[in-house]
């Protein structure tokens, strides 16, 4: 009797031992199970907020970006040269004083030749006063056509006709001679129509024209940008001492003086 409840007894600790070691290895087995879905959840959140920073880096990158055409090349000047070429004194000299009455320059002769004076519009003789205190602006600006070419002026010969002239020159410039003279014609398209105008009765004058790159209306020829296609541009006021346009030309001999000059040297 007590061999078998001794048996029964062992039989019970066995069976309970059993029951908690399965009970154990099952806890073990859920937890670890937990801890690996926990990693692996960590795993997959920080990878996905690795591809939202990604993409949110990216997301500031442009998309499709065009590049912005870039700022047309543009020059001004208020350097206004006054052109002694054309005029003399009584004597055939450089003019010096304000109030010395000024001639239209002749070609060299062995001879001399008396000059023709230089009139205003109303008959007077123009004196070096009034011909050399010419201020203004020149602009260019280079486009997809040409040269946007711009002088506005004061100071003229009131009521006085005037043309403006492109002058072309090659390396180094000019130097007193048009020995590196290239072209020269009139501002704008080739007939001039656009070159020309009268001073006001202020003395003022403005035009605005399109260079086109090709030939120039008296001869040589100017590239599509006057800053880069070229090595030195005069842009000159021409004087008409008889009052007349001559569109793509600067007139007769003795009939005009080249009054100012605005230039440009591309260095």
């Amino acid at each position: 009797m007590k061999h078998l409840e001794r048996h029964q007894h062992e039989h019970s600790q066995t069976f309970f031992i059993a029951i908690f070691t399965l009970v154990m290895g099952g806890l073990i087995m859920l937890f670890s199970s937990c801890e690996k879905a926990e990693l692996n959840e960590g795993d997959s959140t920080s990878s996905n907020s690795n591809a939202h920073m990604l993409t949110a880096e990216r997301s500031n990158e442009p998309i499709n970006q065009t590049t912005s055409s870039a700022p047309a090349m543009a020059y001004s000047s208020t350097d206004v040269k006054i052109v002694l070429d054309d005029i003399t004194d009584a004597f055939g000299g450089l003019p010096i004083f304000p109030n010395t009455p000024l001639y239209i320059a002749q070609p060299p002769s062995p001879i001399f030749i008396f000059p023709n004076p230089l009139l205003k519009p109303g008959g007077q003789q123009i004196t070096f006063g009034e011909f050399n205190q010419v201020t203004g602006l020149m602009t260019l600006t280079c486009v997809p056509v040409g040269t946007r070419l711009s002088v506005r002026v004061q100071n003229l010969i009131p009521y006085g006709a005037y043309s403006i002239f492109v002058k072309n020159y090659k390396y180094p410039g000019y130097n007193g001679t048009n020995i590196n003279l290239l072209g020269l014609g009139a501002a704008g398209i080739g007939n001039g129509v656009r070159s020309s105008f009268k001073a006001s009765a202020s003395g003022e004058g403005v035009i605005g024209v399109i260079q086109p790159s090709g030939s120039l209306s008296v001869f040589g020829n100017i590239g599509q940008c006057m800053l880069t296609d070229a090595f030195q541009v005069y842009i000159t006021g021409i004087y008409h001492a008889d009052g007349n346009f001559y569109g793509p030309n600067l007139g007769p001999q003795g009939s005009y003086v080249e009054q100012f000059a605005f230039s440009y040297t591309n260095l």
